[in-house]
């Protein structure tokens, strides 16, 4: 069993611009619905 764990180093993440979230997220599944829970503690979005 193989695994992979790409590794992306971005700035405003979530950015309509930066396609890196999405690459992310597509890259194995382009035509496939991906389904996403983002969570963020209070301290990093705080700044």
């Amino acid at each position: 069993m193989s695994y992979e764990y790409p590794v992306y180093f971005t700035s405003n993440v979530f950015s309509p611009e930066n396609g890196c979230l999405i690459a992310a997220i597509t890259r194995k599944e382009l035509a496939r619905r991906h389904r996403l829970l983002v969570v963020v503690e209070e301290v990093v979005a705080a700044e």
